[in-house]
């Protein structure tokens, strides 16, 4: 029986083990080196300190007298931290091997975050070398890189080595996955996903017309309330999305702050009607009809 202490205690010992290496391994520099047309997740690479009184600033964080630790972040691939109220700070040594400076497009692959600070540190002196600062209450049109998604275009130096700081903020879901693309692979996969959303935005209006037709020919009133879902599906897929955000109020960000739980909202609300009319629950079913008037 005395083998089980020490079974114990190697398990234990296997266990640290294995977590230290694994600390390493998601805290190592990430290496440009050659003309790489990969896009490069930098999420793998974080580290993170949590800032529970929001009050730290980047000076902050670079003082020497700090004593600001960062631990490394083992999250899921879409690097989704769930709701949170603190500020979070991530951050990512990279390093350009290149003999000549490169552009690159920091994307930032969640467009509902309430507040974005991106830094970017020479990692010997200190200095900033690019600082973004932004937040989804910024009109479409101000943001340096139009598009749905927060994107920066930076420049990278060449032989130098760099730590990347974010600062993120969000009152509701926080997703903090950052990618680092060339521009023209960018250009090309971003029309690839245009393409497939406006597609899946024009089946559902497609979807919406057919149906409104539908109940115009037949006058039942499931066909008026599937349109009136496919619509609301419509509204919610694409202010979710940026979409609508770009295209049709630009200059409105407070609309879409609040198009996107509306629309959502109306998703529910029709899709519960729809269902009462379909499975005419208030003959088949009386008391799930009553959970549908709830």
């Amino acid at each position: 029986m005395k083998i089980l202490p020490h079974i114990t205690s190697l398990l234990a010992f296997c266990f640290f083990t294995l977590f230290s290496l694994l600390s390493v391994a998601h805290a190592e520099t990430v290496v440009l080196e050659g003309n790489n047309p990969n896009p490069i997740p930098l999420g793998p690479h974080y580290q993170v300190y949590v800032d529970d009184q929001h009050q730290l600033t980047i000076d902050d964080v670079l003082l020497p007298s700090s004593h600001i630790e960062f631990s490394p972040l083992l999250a899921n691939n879409n690097f989704n931290l769930g709701l949170r109220q603190e500020t979070l700070w991530f951050k990512v040594e990279v390093s350009n091997a290149n003999a000549s400076d490169i552009k690159q497009l920091l994307e930032f692959n969640f467009s509902l975050l309430d507040d974005l600070g991106i830094y970017i540190v020479n990692k010997e002196s200190k200095r900033i070398l690019s600082r973004f600062d932004t937040d989804k209450a910024q009109s479409f049109t101000n943001r340096l890189y139009q598009h749905s998604n927060f994107i920066f275009p930076i420049t990278l130096p060449a032989k130098t080595e760099m730590t990347f700081y974010f600062r993120i903020q969000s009152k509701g879901n926080m997703t903090a996955g950052a990618t680092l693309w060339q521009p023209n692979v960018f250009a090309e996969q971003d029309r690839v996903s245009y393409f497939l959303l406006t597609l899946y935005l024009g089946l559902l209006l497609a979807l919406s017309i057919y149906n409104i037709l539908l109940f115009i020919s037949v006058r039942e009133s499931r066909y008026l309330y599937y349109a009136l879902f496919s619509s609301a599906m419509l509204l919610a897929v694409g202010a979710y999305n940026g979409i609508w955000f770009e295209l049709l109020w630009p200059n409105r960000p407070q609309w879409q702050t609040i198009s996107i739980p509306i629309s959502f909202a109306l998703c529910g609300l029709f899709a519960a009607l729809f269902s009462r009319s379909f499975l005419q629950t208030k003959s088949n079913a009386p008391i799930l009809d009553k959970v549908f008037l709830c």
